[in-house]
């Protein structure tokens, strides 16, 4: 059963939102939403890291167009779904150049 999430992204100190988005979304698509919830343009590589910890090899997943040195797979072939995300978990959305 497809389960509705609420993620708060925050940006700095002080300036966050709060992103309603399906459990059978991608990393990818959880990315545009993001960007699309703060404005932002999508002139970066990004990745996430699912463990809170960043640049950890095997908690990162990078943009389609990213380097798999430094992660598990690509955020477009991964679903929220696979983390079971609950209340409290947190991860990293580094912003990379």
């Amino acid at each position: 059963m497809e389960k509705s999430l609420v993620l708060s992204v925050s940006a700095r100190a002080g300036c966050y939102r709060h992103i309603q988005i399906s459990d059978n979304a991608t990393l990818y698509k959880l990315h545009e939403a993001i960007l699309d919830s703060f404005e932002f343009f999508d002139d970066h590589m990004h990745a996430f890291f699912m463990n809170n910890r960043a640049w950890d090899e095997d908690a990162g997943f990078v943009c389609p167009s990213g380097d798999l040195d430094y992660a598990r797979g690509f955020s477009d072939k991964v679903k929220l779904s696979k983390f079971c995300l609950k209340k409290g978990d947190k991860f990293l959305y580094p912003k990379l150049r």
